[in-house]
């Protein structure tokens, strides 16, 4: 963002800064709904890009492996059903958003609700009997009660270009730290290491890092599974529309994955069949033999003709440094 328009749009960060510290006042003195159940939390102060969902999933898996009758509420960015949903396996992207239906779609074991309110959600999954419920995006929802708060920040960029919504991409400010338990510094590349943009506070949150990894590709039509060496050996291009693209395409050069063409579409995007025709042009253009896409993307682009070429969508590995803390810190 140029520097005139960070000027044009401070006065509307002030405004939106009061309205944070008005939100807190509040929430600091309103009660809070107590669900009969453990409650996780799973957020930022950042708007996107800190590899939240991928947290989310890895949290779900432990605790469904835990023995836990494990949930996850969410809200569902730009779904267009707007009522209380459980996912099954005739949901949509469409009616559940992009993020709980690949939440959904990797642990069937976990159930999926979906709601403008996070606390009906939760009501609900609670009244069918979850034992553990984890809020995705939560750390701005405190009208429910939670056992454990934890935030996700990108180490790389912490608090993302600098100022609040919408010169930056603050949703609150570093002090809200203090209500979190545990902080997971995403994006690491060396987990026993501390990032150098890392901030340094003295909070009583317990500090963790976390890596993910690419250690396959599923077939978007088959469901086949392959592994990372089937794919390396192709001419692929890729794709992906999430917030920070560049996160896929290092993922995919960690793996010695190097697309003949790498394109970007917003974070959230909504395919249409002209966008799968571009792509299917694009991988002609420079000679691919198959087209590469995130699991996020994947939820949303299974009904659309590809024609003859392959689709893969790649399988994170996520890694969270002192793994038995952590676990242990969740009370599982």
């Amino acid at each position: 963002m140029s520097g005139r328009w960070r000027l044009f749009l401070w006065p509307f960060s002030l405004v939106y800064r009061g309205f944070v510290l008005l939100w807190d006042i509040y929430w600091r003195l309103a009660p809070k709904v107590k669900l009969p159940c453990k409650v996780i939390s799973v957020g930022n102060i950042v708007a996107g890009g800190t590899g939240k969902t991928p947290i989310v999933i890895h949290i779900a898996n432990l605790a469904a492996r835990a023995g836990f009758k494990t949930a996850v509420v969410a809200k569902g960015y730009k779904r267009i059903e707007k009522g209380l949903i459980e996912l099954d396996d005739k949901s949509n992207w469409l009616d559940a958003g992009d993020e709980p239906l690949e939440i959904f779609q990797n642990n069937k074991d976990v159930r999926v609700y979906v709601a403008g309110s996070k606390t009906k959600a939760a009501r609900k999954a609670a009244i069918d009997g979850a034992e553990l419920i984890i809020i995705d995006d939560g750390f701005q929802h405190r009208k429910l009660d939670r056992d454990v708060d934890i935030v996700c920040l990108d180490q790389t960029k912490p608090l993302g270009p600098g100022g609040y919504l919408p010169m930056g991409l603050l949703r609150e400010g570093p002090l809200a730290l203090k209500r979190a338990n545990i902080i997971i510094y995403t994006s690491c590349d060396d987990l026993s290491a501390r990032g150098k943009h890392m901030i340094n506070m003295n909070f009583q949150a317990k500090i963790f890092r976390s890596s993910s990894s690419i250690i396959g590709f599923t077939h978007l039509k088959s469901k086949e599974s392959f592994n990372v060496d089937d794919i390396v050996s192709k001419k692929p291009i890729a794709f992906c529309g999430i917030c920070v693209p560049v996160k896929f395409k290092r993922s995919l050069e960690k793996v010695n994955i190097k697309p003949r063409k790498f394109i970007c579409f917003k974070d959230h995007h909504r395919y249409t069949q002209r966008d799968i025709d571009m792509l299917k042009e694009e991988a002609m253009c420079y000679g691919a033999d198959c087209i590469l896409t995130t699991n996020k993307d994947a939820v949303k682009i299974g009904g659309f003709d590809f024609g003859n070429i392959d689709v893969y969508f790649s399988v994170l590995e996520i890694e969270v440094s002192d793994a038995s803390i952590f676990e242990k810190l969740l009370g599982l």
